[in-house]
């Protein structure tokens, strides 16, 4: 009669349990994922999913701005980095038009201010703003490789932080500083804002040299003070050349030295 009895519980819960499993079984004519809600209860669960889920701006790019690591970065992000790249450009090249100005609106016979720039700070200026403006072609050269998908990081052995990014910043910084000298120089002369002229020519490359061999990063963005140290490394093992290894990327800086014998003329004067 137990066993009678234990074969008997045994089945009602094999039929219970086959009960379950098939309310839970989702019916293959159904495409939903929820057959057992009602349909504006679903709606409501999709609503409220995606409420928190997080949304994927559509207008996104995929571009590391000068990162290593690339990411999705938004149009209005990507358009204002350019934005100001582009100022930054622009600046500079102003600031190099008002110095050619300002030495026509210098040339006074009374003051002397011209011939006085031309006898003796000149070429440092000169040198300076040539250097300026081959920092800025560089980057330009660095733009123009990326656009083009030409991959100079593998050819000149550099990282991801080497990029124009930095090298139109650095340029634009170092240009600020010799202009403002080149004014105040200037005005000095003309007007005599200053008791000592020689203060702004001798600021001008004492900033400059202090910018390069400062030992921690103006841009830690992009690492510039291992790019700064790395560049003097080079420029070292030029000189040494003939004990030195020779790569593509000391060629090509050596062969960007010889034509510039203007600056070092300027500098050695």
């Amino acid at each position: 009669h137990s066993a009678e009895l234990a074969m008997a519980a045994a089945a009602s819960a094999s039929s219970r349990a086959t009960a379950d499993v098939s309310d839970r079984e989702v019916p293959p004519e159904s495409g939903s994922l929820y057959p057992h809600l009602p349909e504006s209860e679903m709606q409501g669960l999709a609503e409220a999913i995606d409420a928190v889920a997080p949304k994927k701006d559509a207008r996104t790019v995929l571009d590391g701005l000068g990162a290593a690591q690339e990411r999705h970065v938004t149009i209005d992000e990507l358009k204002n980095r350019f934005f100001v790249l582009g100022m930054q450009s622009g600046f500079a090249l102003q600031m190099f038009v008002m110095s050619v100005i300002v030495m026509a609106s210098a040339y006074d016979q009374a003051t002397g201010a011209v011939f006085e720039l031309s006898q003796v700070y000149y070429p440092l200026y000169r040198g300076l703003f040539l250097l300026c403006f081959f920092l800025t072609c560089y980057g330009v050269d660095l733009y123009m490789w990326k656009r083009f998908e030409i991959n100079y990081r593998k050819i000149l052995g550099v990282t991801h932080e080497h990029n124009y990014h930095c090298i139109v910043r650095g340029s634009f910084g170092a240009m600020t500083v010799v202009f403002f000298s080149f004014v105040l120089y200037i005005l000095t002369l003309n007007t005599h804002i200053s008791g000592n002229k020689h203060v702004w020519p001798i600021s001008a490359l004492v900033i400059l040299l202090i910018a390069l061999f400062w030992p921690f990063d103006w841009m830690h963005e992009w690492e510039d003070r291992r790019q700064r140290y790395e560049l003097m490394k080079t420029i070292g093992a030029i000189l040494f050349s003939p004990l030195t290894r020779v790569s593509f990327a000391r060629t090509f800086i050596a062969d960007v030295l010889t034509s510039m014998p203007k600056l070092f003329g300027d500098f050695a004067t």
